[in-house]
C-alpha cells in the first residue's frame, strides 16, 4: 500500500521549510539488529523507519511512491576489494519495509562506491571504479603508475525481478583522455584545446582506505531532467562534471551524439581550470567538494549548482551556488578562457564549522537551504538571511547510544508527492464525500494508525480533529 504526506505549510514552523526529512546513520560498529533508515518531521518526530541488514554506504533517497532506495555494501563478491564507501548491493523497500528490489552487481572488475541517483524512469544512475591494468594504463599513456588504476565508470541499472538487474546504459572516463607526453598514442593533443577530455596524468592514485588504484574518487551524482545532463563530483580532482546522458551507450563512448552532440566528453566542468591547462592554482576555489546537486527549477536559485565545499584555505568548509551557463544544448566555451562562471554566485561559511568528509547541502522550497556535516550527526537549516532556523543532532534510539556519523541529510518538501491527492483517504484518486465520511469516522471512533495519520492530517497539527475534515470539505468546495 502506498501512503503520502500531506501538503500543508507549517503554521507552526513558519521559519523552518515544510517538509519531511531523511538520513542513514552509518554506527561505528554494525549493530545486532540491523541498520535502520529514519524519516523525521519538522518537530523531530519519527515519522517512518526502516530497517535493514545492510550498511547504507552514503545517502538513501525516498521516491514520490514513498518507498526507499539504499545503496549497500555487500560482503559476497570481492570486488575491487572493498575500498572506502565501496558498494555493489542495491536495496529497495516499501513504506512497510517490504523488499521490492535486492540485487548485489558488483564483478572482479568494477565496484560501485558512494553515490546514487534514482531516475525519472524508475532506473538508478551509480559511480563505480573500474579496474584497468599497468600496461592499459600505459598504452593510453599514464606516466605515474605501479599496478594498476580505477577509472570512473558511471552505469544505469534497471530493474529485472526483484532480485536481479540489467545495465541499459554506461559510460567511461577511460573513453575520453588525453595526454601530451606520448605523441605516438592515440590519445596525445593538446589539452588546454580539449577541456571535453580528462588529462590522464592527472593526480594521484590510492587513498580510500589500503591499498587501491582510487583516482578521481567520485563521491556525488545528480540528474537534470530537463537537460538530460549528469553531474559528477570528483574529490581528488576538485571539479564537478557534466555528462550528456541523451547519448546511446556507443554514442557515450566516442566524441559526438547526443542531444550536445560531444558524445561522452565533458559538456561542463568547473572548479579546478588548471586541470585543463587553461588556470593556475590561484584560480582554483573547490578543494575536496561532496554534494554537488542542481538545484530545483522551482526553488530560489534554480537550475544552479549548489555543493558542500568541505576545505578552504582556513580550514574551513562552506556551502556554495554556482550559476552554470549550461541552460541549453547550444553549450559551447570560448577558445582559450576556462568554463565560467569565474566565481560563485552565493557563499555560505561564517567559519563555524567543518567537515573533512562526506557532508551535503540542499536548497529548499522555501528557500532555504539544508547543511550536513558528514563527520557528525548534525545537520541544520538556515534561511536566505543566513540565520539558522532549526538544528538537529541524531543521537540514536532512546534505549541506545549512538556512536558514528551521518554523511547527508535529504529533506523532501511535501508537494514532492505530486502524483497522489490530498485528503484521498479511500485511494481511488477523488477527493469527494465518501473522504469527508471516512474522516469523520475516524475523528468520531479515534480509530487510526500512522499511516492515516498522514493521510488526515491536514493542518499538520498532529491532531486529529474536526479542523482536519473542514480542510478536506475545502477541498472539495473549491475542486
Amino acid at each position: 500500500m502506498i501512503y503520502i504526506i500531506p501538503i500543508l505549510f507549517s503554521l507552526l514552523y513558519c521559519d523552518i521549510s515544510d517538509g519531511y526529512t531523511l538520513f542513514s546513520p552509518l554506527p561505528d560498529q554494525a549493530p545486532s539488529n540491523g541498520y535502520s533508515t529514519y524519516l523525521i518531521d519538522n518537530s523531530e518526530n519519527i515519522v517512518n523507519t526502516w530497517t535493514h541488514d545492510c550498511k547504507p554506504v552514503t545517502i538513501s533517497y525516498l521516491l514520490p511512491d514513498s518507498s526507499i532506495v539504499i545503496p549497500c555494501t555487500q560482503d559476497e563478491v570481492n570486488g575491487l576489494g572493498g575500498q572506502g564507501q565501496s558498494g555493489g548491493r542495491i536495496l529497495k523497500l516499501s513504506w512497510d519495509g517490504d523488499t521490492l528490489w535486492d540485487d548485489i552487481f558488483v564483478e572482479d572488475n568494477y565496484e560501485p562506491h558512494h553515490d546514487i541517483e534514482p531516475l525519472p524512469n524508475g532506473n538508478i544512475l551509480f559511480i563505480t571504479y573500474e579496474r584497468k591494468t599497468f600496461t592499459e594504463a600505459a598504452l593510453l599513456g599514464r606516466v605515474n603508475v605501479s599496478q594498476e588504476i580505477w577509472p570512473s565508470y558511471i552505469l544505469e541499472l534497471q530493474q529485472v525481478n526483484q532480485d536481479s538487474s540489467a545495465i541499459v546504459w554506461e559510460w567511461h572516463l577511460w573513453d575520453h583522455t588525453i595526454q601530451d607526453v606520448f605523441p605516438d598514442l592515440f590519445n596525445f593533443g593538446n589539452i588546454s584545446e580539449n577541456p571535453g577530455k580528462f588529462d590522464i596524468n592527472l593526480g594521484n592514485l590510492g587513498g580510500g582506505g589500503g591499498a587501491s588504484g582510487d583516482w578521481l574518487h567520485l563521491n556525488a551524482i545528480d540528474y537534470n531532467e530537463s537537460l538530460d545532463l549528469i553531474a559528477i563530483s570528483s574529490r581528488k580532482m576538485n571539479e564537478f562534471y557534466f555528462i550528456d546522458h541523451s547519448t546511446t551507450t556507443l554514442e557515450a563512448s566516442s566524441d559526438s551524439g547526443g542531444n550536445f552532440n560531444q558524445g561522452g566528453n565533458f559538456i561542463y566542468r568547473w572548479g579546478n581550470s588548471e586541470n585543463y591547462n587553461r588556470g593556475d592554482a590561484d584560480d582554483q576555489i573547490l578543494l575536496s567538494q561532496h554534494s554537488v546537486n542542481w538545484i530545483d527549477p522551482s526553488h530560489p536559485g534554480g537550475g544552479d549548482i549548489i555543493l558542500f565545499n568541505n576545505r578552504t584555505e582556513d580550514v574551513r568548509s562552506e556551502v556554495l551556488q554556482i550559476s552554470t551557463p549550461v541552460d541549453s544544448y547550444g553549450y559551447e566555451i570560448n577558445s582559450n578562457d576556462p568554463h565560467l562562471p569565474i566565481d560563485y554566485t552565493w557563499r555560505y561559511g561564517d567559519g563555524s564549522f567543518f567537515s573533512n568528509i562526506q557532508s551535503g547541502a540542499f536548497r529548499l522550497e522555501n528557500g532555504n537551504t539544508l547543511i550536513s556535516l558528514g563527520n557528525s550527526t548534525t545537520f541544520f537549516e538556515i534561511d536566505s538571511t543566513l540565520s539558522i532556523v532549526w538544528e538537529y543532532n541524531f543521537t540514536g534510539p532512546s534505549d541506545q547510544e549512538f556512536n558514528g556519523k551521518i554523511p547527508r541529510y535529504q529533506k523532501y518538501h511535501p508537494t514532492y508527492f505530486t502524483q497522489y491527492l490530498l485528503g484521498d483517504l479511500n485511494s481511488d484518486l477523488i477527493i469527494d464525500i465518501l473522504d469527508v465520511l471516512l474522516a469523520v469516522d475516524i475523528v468520531v471512533n479515534g480509530q487510526i494508525n500512522d499511516a492515516l495519520i498522514l493521510l488526515i492530517d491536514m493542518n499538520f497539527d498532529e491532531n486529529i480533529d474536526i479542523l482536519d475534515i473542514l480542510l478536506i470539505v475545502d477541498i472539495i468546495l473549491n475542486i
